[in-house]
């Protein structure tokens, strides 16, 4: 469902059939003509295998969120840039039109250091580490697959009594809802 006008692929804010953008790192979705898109820009956008929302975008440069007030979108790529990781470094956003150097043929289109996407995951197993103690989790998976151990066994013990064992070895629910 587009963020926007809150219709599907079957119907945009002008009654016609368009498809949805999704932001790979929170799952919003805009139909093109929702988000301002150009029929190039949209084009662009779609032959990407990630692509982040106005929310999620991180600066290509540096890869981090940042200053919302020195972020600014290639009108060519929708690509996010800091104005202070370019060089040379603009004192503030432009008005008007802005394409980067990547776009003007300058540098080609290379990852980000570091994503939002992976700073999130990082605090997830942080936290995780800190709940499961010792035993820690090496990756998002085995994260995932020790929480659903444990709400599987709160499940299958609800009405009976947890074992000590149990309940010495399993975060309360508090911990579970700082994840």
């Amino acid at each position: 469902m587009c963020s926007f006008c809150t219709n599907d692929h079957s119907e945009n804010k002008k009654g016609q059939p368009e498809e949805l953008i999704t932001c790979t790192d929170c799952g919003n979705s805009g139909h093109p003509s929702c988000l301002g898109f150009s029929e190039d820009l949209t084009l662009k956008v779609k032959t990407y295998s990630s692509w982040q929302c106005i929310e999620c975008k991180t600066c290509m440069l540096c890869g981090q969120l940042g200053d919302d007030n020195k972020l600014m979108f290639c009108d060519k790529c929708d690509k996010g840039f800091h104005t202070d990781c370019l060089t040379p470094q603009l004192l503030e956003v432009p008005e008007g039109s802005w394409s980067c150097d990547y776009c003007l043929g300058n540098k080609a289109h290379e990852a980000p250091v570091s994503s939002h996407k992976t700073q999130k995951r990082e605090v997830l197993l942080e936290k995780a580490n800190k709940i499961f103690g010792a035993q820690g989790c090496q990756s998002t998976n085995e994260m995932l697959q020790k929480t659903e151990d444990i709400i599987s066994s709160l499940l299958n013990n609800r009405g009976q009594k947890r074992s000590n064992n149990y309940a010495a070895h399993s975060p309360n629910k508090r911990q579970l809802q700082s994840i």
